[in-house]
């Protein structure tokens, strides 16, 4: 979903659009392997929770040990007790943040699933599972949007926006509405409800203006922007413009998930706007790519109505 790629370029001639790589001529990029494609959902949901218990077994004992030194300089005051209290205090801080930040970036790393193994079926069980491990319900939210990330992926948008309806966040600047309305765009998209992306694209303008200017969260916003200002605009409308920014993006694609992704927006405009051949040549590249079903259907699409016989009038629910 979050596609990163440049703005679109500034040239409006045609020239721009057409000087791209043939897609028989583009090179394919290669990616590493996903650490969990040899397990099953189960096992890395597993793995997942053994590593987050045994970074609490140290986590906890080294914060109460920290605040008990904290507590015996205040109690025996020794020389410059002040300053090593306020040390004290800050490595707790340094400790517990860092904490924090690995286990965000763990239970980030587990999208790879998605990304790399284009397997979303797969995450969701990852996610669902989690779920169960979570006794205590305090990462409900976070689970179910990324449950809903796996439904999006899946093709099965109405079931993705029925778990996302249970979100809920305390802070409305949590940066992970973000992955939410970000998700919620492009179901809302999916089903064709045109009002519905609208309140979700009007509440992603909401976040980014009380996200502070060039933070992550608002450089990863004008990302989304820009992708969202051409993939979400009438595909008739599509300018060479368009298709420029589209071509950039499946060179920077950082996934296989993004690839297909970029390469189907890729086809998509030269069925309507370009060369059929260009379109045809694209599609027989999808096919050496693992594919999520969402994209095996929009590829499923393209490849009928680029069908000697199809009605060149024929609208494609893409």
């Amino acid at each position: 979903m979050h596609d990163t790629a440049s703005n679109p370029p500034s040239s409006s001639s045609t020239t721009s659009a057409t000087c791209a790589p043939a897609p028989s001529t583009r090179t394919r990029p290669s990616w590493q392997r996903s650490p969990y494609e040899d397990l099953s959902a189960q096992q890395v949901a597993d793995q997942h929770v053994a590593w987050i218990k045994k970074r609490r077994l140290v986590f906890i004992p080294t914060e109460i040990a920290v605040f008990a030194a904290a507590l015996a300089v205040i109690a025996l005051k020794p020389p410059a007790a002040g300053i090593i209290y306020l040390a004290l205090l800050a490595s707790a801080v340094a400790i517990s943040f860092l904490h924090r930040t690995r286990a965000i970036n763990r239970f980030g790393s587990l999208h790879q699933i998605c990304s790399l193994e284009c397997d979303p079926a797969k995450y969701r069980a990852v996610m669902e599972a989690l779920v169960a491990s979570d006794v205590h319900d305090r990462s409900h939210s976070i689970l179910a949007t990324e449950q809903a990330r796996g439904l999006y992926y899946q093709g099965e948008s109405m079931r993705a926006l029925q778990l996302l309806s249970q979100v809920r966040f305390k802070s409305p600047k949590n940066p992970y509405w973000l992955a939410v309305l970000s998700i919620e765009t492009m179901c809302r998209h999916d089903v064709g409800d045109s009002a519905g992306e609208s309140l979700a694209l009007s509440r992603l303008d909401e976040l980014g203006r009380k996200a502070s200017a060039g933070s992550p969260l608002a450089k990863e916003l004008d990302k989304l922007r820009a992708r969202y200002q051409v993939i979400l605009k009438d595909l008739a409308a599509w300018t060479s413009q368009d298709a420029a920014f589209i071509r950039d993006g499946v060179d920077r694609a950082q996934s296989p998930l993004e690839y297909a992704s970029w390469l189907l927006d890729e086809c998509t405009w030269e069925r309507l706007h370009g060369d059929r051949t260009r379109a045809l040549q694209i599609i027989a590249s999808l096919d050496e790519l693992k594919l999520t079903p969402l994209h095996k259907r929009r590829r499923d699409a393209l490849a009928a109505a680029l069908r000697p016989e199809t009605n060149t009038e024929h609208q494609l629910d893409l």
